[in-house]
């Protein structure tokens, strides 16, 4: 689903990280799941500028807090 136009901006013009930024899911949220269910890790730069890594390449990497839920949906407040 093409949300730009909703939001003001172009269509067509949507990315990956933007929508996991935003989670944005669309209408298939109920079967599929959101966005953030379906990310197991990732890479960030910080307010800082230190780069930091977060989640793993498995699922039963489970360790610790689940920052890749919490980026999920911060609109890139957290971390770019």
């Amino acid at each position: 689903m093409d949300v730009g136009p909703l939001f003001g901006g172009v269509p067509g013009r949507g990315t990956i990280g933007g929508a996991l930024a935003a989670n944005l899911s669309g209408p298939r949220r109920f079967r599929a799941g959101a966005a953030r269910d379906h990310v197991l890790g990732f890479s960030a730069v910080s307010g800082r500028g230190e780069t930091f890594k977060s989640g793993g390449r498995v699922v039963k990497n489970v360790t610790g807090y689940d920052l890749a839920k919490l980026m999920a949906g911060s609109w890139g407040t957290l971390a770019c």
